[in-house]
């Protein structure tokens, strides 16, 4: 019995190995255990949520705060109605409002970036909610809000107990009237200058009709009293009253711009001002309306007075530019929803600019673009969203040239020629595609793809995903639709024989639940596989669907779990309470069914 005291007094007195047991535990137990002493206190605290929570996601719903660390760094997915589904996919922990402020209590001065996001407008619109805990993250760099209520009381906080703060972000934030932010409106621009530190400021608004405004002096009045680095508005319109043009201080510190939806009459004192931004790297002119032109002159302006631009995105805009090639340091371009471009610009673009990313969204394309030419052999990143995806795809066909550097194709509507894809793009290693039966004759010619995204199931076959799973030397295999597979065969039973690459597959419910064990022997045969499957809440949180997910002899060991919208379930506690289990999951997952979104399964 001594022999076992001692023991223990010594695992008590070794912080590396309580450490790591505490590390193994949930968010929740931690917290429940640094009450037990102060040893345990000062193990998790200092050791276990120092190192952890650096970043934190805090997402406010009636019911619990729910936590996440997680760094945003998977890739964003989409449901059909455009929705994005990175927040579902994250590894999450729900905690009662008096545990999370214990936490906070203790963690708040080690995190850097903070994220809070409210989830009570999905409830009730009228049901604002605020974050009171501000003064602990005395070490705060970058804070980011969304759709919380703020107030300039709320930013005199920050501005007083986060001294080292960096980076802020309001989106879709409200006043306590429940008006989306404005500044020189419901936001005292002095408090904003009391945050001398910040170097970046992003203010976005709800995408209403019509935009919320603010007047370009109020911008230009930003601009001067803080030294930035970065300001980007969004949906807000940016309007000019009558008067005389405005110098801009602090102008040359400024590195990417975004003055949001330019009015008609603000557009030529915000060119007056494009002469004072001579360190601008990234450019975003979004106008109004597309009667606003971005001519010649206007590219001569941004040639002579920003030489160091790499990035600039043209949207709405109507254009009358005879050379493109003239923005030498340009390497990435975005069109969107443009129009005046020629077939001889989209020749300048691909051919005599030294770009790594070109984007062209819903922007037609004037004359006939039918002369074969050289595509830069610097692309890394193409995307392409156009009526004119055919003709596009066939100049890409007849170029001269391989494009080695080119990594990731996005094609997001029509038709590509496959031939360009699998002879001029040897180092392919990213395809969003609409159908890969498009290009399926030639498909294992694509030795050097990771990642493969599609939207469509016409003319799918079974025997075909499964060559895509087992021949191709993938990573990523992502299916986006609501459509399903039915090709009159039979569907495939079993996987014992497939070995693959494949690290992590997101497809829908319909389409793994049509061949369950099909897709459970796939992750019995290859362990490091993940298999993400995202439908309806009636679907996954089914007790007939999770009873049969137990039967499976991959789901037998006790230590095996699922998560379910980013929350980990052990199948052992659904095995002996499903019914409490489910209570639970119901209350944390009740804000993503409120506002429509789809429900995720990780296995």
């Amino acid at each position: 019995m001594d022999n076992k005291i001692d023991i223990l007094q010594n695992i008590l007195k070794n912080g590396t190995l309580l450490e790591k047991i505490f590390d193994y535990l949930c968010l929740e137990d931690q917290i429940n255990c640094i009450a037990v002493c102060k040893s345990f206190r000062s193990v998790i605290t200092r050791g276990v949520w120092r190192k952890k929570y650096k970043e934190l996601n805090i997402y406010k719903t009636p019911y619990l705060s729910i936590i996440t660390n997680s760094c945003r760094d998977l890739p964003v997915e989409t449901d059909e109605n455009g929705r994005k589904m990175e927040d579902i996919l994250e590894e999450k922990t729900a905690l009662s409002y008096e545990k999370c402020n214990v936490f906070l209590q203790q963690a708040a001065s080690s995190i850097c970036k903070l994220r809070v996001y409210s989830e009570y407008f999905i409830f009730r619109k009228s049901m604002g909610v605020s974050f009171r805990r501000i003064q602990l993250f005395a070490n705060l760099r970058h804070l980011h809000y969304h759709q919380m209520v703020v107030t300039d009381e709320h930013l005199a906080l920050v501005a007083k107990h986060c001294p080292k703060l960096r980076k802020l972000e309001l989106i879709e934030c409200h006043c306590i009237q429940w008006y989306c932010i404005i500044p020189g409106f419901n936001l005292d621009i002095g408090v904003l200058a009391k945050m001398s530190q910040l170097k970046e400021l992003i203010l976005q608004c709800e995408p209403t009709s019509p935009l919320s405004d603010v007047e370009y002096e109020v911008v230009v009045h930003i601009l001067s009293k803080l030294k930035l680095k970065t300001f980007i508005l969004r949906n807000i319109m940016v309007v000019y009253s009558d008067g005389d043009t405005i110098q801009l201080d602090n102008a040359n510190l400024l590195d990417v711009l975004n003055m949001g939806h330019i009015s008609e009459d603000s557009w030529p004192n915000f060119k007056h001002n494009l002469k004072d931004f001579h360190n601008l790297q990234c450019l975003c002119i979004n106008v109004l309306d597309c009667n606003t032109l971005v001519s010649t002159a206007d590219f001569e302006l941004l040639a002579i007075n920003c030489r160091n631009l790499l990035r600039l995105s043209l949207e709405n805009c109507d254009l009358s530019v005879e050379n493109f090639a003239i923005l030498k340091t340009l390497q990435q371009l975005e069109l969107r929803f443009c129009g005046g471009l020629t077939a001889l610009n989209l020749r300048q673009i691909l051919s005599n600019m030294s770009l790594k990313s070109f984007t062209l969204i819903h922007t037609r394309v004037l004359g006939t673009i039918d002369d074969s030419f050289s595509i830069s052999t610097t692309l890394e990143v193409v995307t392409i969203n156009s009526l004119h995806l055919s003709t596009i795809s066939e100049a890409f066909q007849k170029t001269l040239n391989n494009m080695p550097q080119l990594h990731t194709i996005k094609w997001l509507n029509g038709d590509v020629d496959s031939n360009w894809i699998i002879c001029k793009c040897p180092n392919l290693k990213v395809l969003h595609i609409p159908n890969p039966r498009l290009i399926s004759s030639n498909f294992l010619k694509l030795k050097s793809l990771r990642e493969l995204y599609f939207t469509s199931l016409k003319g799918f076959s079974w025997r075909f995903l499964i060559i895509l799973i087992k021949n191709l030397s993938l990573w990523h295999l992502n299916l986006q639709t609501s459509e399903t597979i039915d090709d009159g065969k039979q569907k495939p039973q079993d996987a014992t024989d497939i070995q693959t690459t494949l690290q992590r597959t997101f497809i829908p419910f319909e389409i793994y639940i049509s061949a369950q064990h099909f897709w459970m022997d796939l992750l019995n045969r290859n362990p490091e596989l993940k298999l993400i499957f995202y439908g309806e809440h009636e679907d996954l949180l089914n007790m007939n669907f999770l009873d049969a997910l137990l039967e499976f002899p991959y789901m037998q060991n006790d230590s095996k779990h699922v998560k379910i919208c980013g929350f980990p379930v052990e199948m052992a506690l659904i095995r002996t309470n499903p019914s409490a289990i489910l209570l639970q999951l119901n209350k944390k997952t009740s804000h993503y069914r409120a506002r429509g979104s789809k429900f995720t399964m990780e296995i």
